[in-house]
């Protein structure tokens, strides 16, 4: 939490440390770095399937980082191709620090490897060790990268940071004992849950792609603040959940299934509660920072807010969705479910709404598009016997009521604000 909250702080400068239009590049290419460190073609999924299941466990070691080699090697002479068209079709991409982005994403996929063993084995202390070691690239050095050299010093700090502990997997490995046709097999197994989890990072990167597509500079400009502090909240939930739900995994592992469905109960609306009551205390300290931290975001404070209160159905979703696709015997479909219908509808949600509300049409757009998310997702928990019939009626309902109302807060503030 402690590391967490740090590298958050560190996001939270940015704005401050760089111009509109660098800050504007820097949310972009914080989705590719985050995009390129998850190109592990389905190996963290894997790994906790291992962990709940007894009869394979011992395969989640040395094997599984071998592979995130192998995949490196390939992907690397691709990421050139994919410089090209990016850069050639957003200005906001410069070719070096797009380079750099997702360089330093593969070498993060590399180092992160003992992490999604650790955490399989449910071997927490280990897990944190070696999570908070590869957690702190994003504190101070990304700090110092971002205060002397922009978005350029921000990556190459990364890609520096990540490339030490990525050789240390190298040094530790034996290459010349390990057969790398056996790496065939587990990949095999993992590339469901590989698309399964690309799609998932996918689908929380569209907005900020579709609004950078279809807005004008100045637009996104602004909008780009709001884009960070739901980037922040996301990216900050699914690090912290990693430590917390494969005890789910453990009590399935330990023919302890019967108990999922109470537990999650709990831990589910305790989470839906928390989070509007964090909500709640944020939204009327945002117009406050906005206008007194970054005044150049003052005109989209409307649009914030609205961005913020889309959290409200995300969170649950973001904290319990890796435990589905970890269960789930057709992850794949899972996954195509929870996000192509509410893609599709996001798409054309953001194009309508922008042509006639402007950026707030987009942040309602997101609004409506998490609310969708948080439908599908309930579906699919009862589907999954994850959670029952009565309390899986209730939390529609419930998500309704919590987030109008911090709609009538949100809107209470800009009238205070006037």
């Amino acid at each position: 939490l402690i590391i967490t909250g740090l590298s958050s702080a560190t996001t939270l400068l940015a704005p401050a440390l760089l111009t509109a239009s660098q800050f504007a590049s820097f949310v972009l290419l914080a989705s590719f770095f985050q995009l390129a460190s998850r190109l592990d073609f389905g190996l963290s999924e894997l790994a906790d399937r291992y962990g709940h299941n007894p009869h394979n466990r011992q395969e989640t070691s040395e094997h599984l980082i071998h592979a995130r080699w192998m995949i490196a090697s390939i992907i690397l002479p691709l990421i050139g191709l994919s410089i090209y068209i990016f850069s050639k079709s957003n200005t906001l991409l410069p070719p070096l620090d797009l380079t750099l982005a997702l360089t330093g994403g593969l070498l993060a996929m590399i180092a992160v490897g003992p992490v999604t063993v650790a955490r399989a084995k449910n071997n927490i202390k280990d897990f944190a060790v070696l999570a908070l070691t590869l957690q702190l690239g994003m504190t101070l050095p990304r700090l110092l990268g971002l205060a002397l050299g922009g978005t350029t010093g921000c990556y190459l700090a990364l890609t520096l940071w990540y490339v030490i502990f990525a050789a240390r997997t190298w040094h530790d490995l034996d290459f010349k004992a390990y057969p790398w046709r056996a790496l065939v097999s587990p990949l095999q197994q993992a590339f469901p849950l590989f698309l399964s989890a690309l799609l998932w990072l996918c689908i929380q990167f569209l907005p900020r792609w579709l609004s950078a597509a279809i807005s004008s500079q100045d637009d996104f400009s602004h909008l780009a603040f709001a884009f960070n502090i739901v980037a922040l909240a996301t990216g900050s939930l699914t690090t912290i959940g990693q430590a917390f739900y494969p005890r789910y995994l453990i009590l399935r592992r330990e023919g302890k299934g019967a108990q999922l469905p109470d537990t999650l109960r709990k831990d589910l609306f305790k989470t839906i509660f928390v989070a509007f009551l964090a909500l709640a205390v944020i939204l009327p300290l945002i117009p406050f920072g906005i206008i007194h931290l970054y005044p150049r975001y003052t005109p989209a404070i409307r649009e914030t807010l609205i961005m913020v209160i889309s959290l409200m159905p995300l969170i649950p979703v973001l904290w319990f969705v890796p435990l589905i696709v970890a269960i789930a015997a057709k992850p794949l479909r899972t996954m195509s479910l929870l996000t192509l219908p509410a893609g599709f509808a996001l798409a054309l949600l953001i194009f309508v709404l922008y042509y006639f509300a402007g950026r707030e049409g987009q942040a309602f757009a997101i609004l409506v598009f998490s609310f969708l998310l948080f439908l599908v997702f309930t579906s699919l928990l009862k589907e999954h016997a994850l959670l029952r019939s009565r309390p899986a009626f209730w939390l529609i309902p419930l998500m309704v009521v919590l987030a109008l109302s911090l709609v009538g807060e949100a809107q209470w503030i800009m009238v205070q604000s006037q």
